[in-house]
């Protein structure tokens, strides 16, 4: 090899399996993945990331993370902004809660958070009107008093 940064990406690797294979090693990582939390500027994906190369790290050790713990782990230490979804994921029946459509659930949920997000941010840059955490309808040219209709001028 002649690139230094896949050199120290090659090292990294086989340190981190040498790591992980030795009894220190493995209890070293454990801890670790107990005590990650969600940053305030990371999204939930990129915390899944950092919880699945924890979990990655045990695969197959005495100190291996279940699926049971793995989810365990990941609901109970999400923000409480995520409440709506972690009820609604809780909910389903167990068969159904794998780390696929737990991870998949909330990487859609937040992603679709972040979309209205923009879109309410970009509404009020165009001249739309807050009220009591309304958008008001009239910018659409909708009437404002609750019947639907198409706002005619009238």
């Amino acid at each position: 090899m002649r690139d230094l940064a896949e050199m120290w990406g090659e090292l990294k690797s086989k340190l981190d399996i040498l790591v992980a294979n030795t009894h220190a090693g493995r209890t070293a990582i454990l801890p670790p993945f107990n005590q990650l939390r969600p940053l305030p500027i990371t999204t939930i994906a990129e915390y899944i990331t950092r919880l699945l190369d924890s979990r990655q790290q045990l695969e197959g050790s005495e100190q291996a993370i279940t699926n049971e713990t793995f989810l365990t782990d990941l609901i109970i230490t999400l923000p409480t902004e995520c409440n709506t979804i972690v009820n609604i994921i809780t909910y389903q029946l167990v068969e159904h809660q794998t780390i696929n459509y737990v991870i998949t659930t909330l990487v859609e949920w937040e992603t679709s958070v972040q979309n209205r997000r923009r879109e309410v941010s970009s509404s009020a840059m165009g001249g739309s009107t807050m009220t009591s955490g309304y958008v008001l309808l009239a910018v659409k040219g909708y009437d404002c008093r609750g019947n639907g209709r198409k706002y005619t001028g009238d």
